[in-house]
């Protein structure tokens, strides 16, 4: 866990600068970023997207897509 505010994304070299000077780029190989909002409007195909956010309700809508995974057939392509 990194408590910083980063001011920049070197995706080239997969590091984070952080604003504290002191602080050196942070490499990464996989990024998850909270950047500390709720999403309001999120725009994506049915089905393909779970926000974690709110956290409250995640459990429930992550249990909600594991189950139409189960059921997606290959050739029928993702569930509606």
């Amino acid at each position: 866990l990194v408590d910083g505010e980063v001011v920049g994304i070197d995706v080239a070299t997969r590091t984070l600068r952080l604003k504290d000077p002191r602080r050196p780029p942070i490499p990464y190989d996989v990024l998850s970023l909270n950047v500390g909002i709720s999403p309001k409007n999120v725009v994506a195909p049915p089905g393909l997207l779970t926000p974690v956010k709110p956290i409250a309700t995640f459990s429930e809508k992550w249990d909600a897509l594991l189950g139409r995974l189960r059921s997606w057939e290959v050739s029928r392509g993702p569930p509606d």
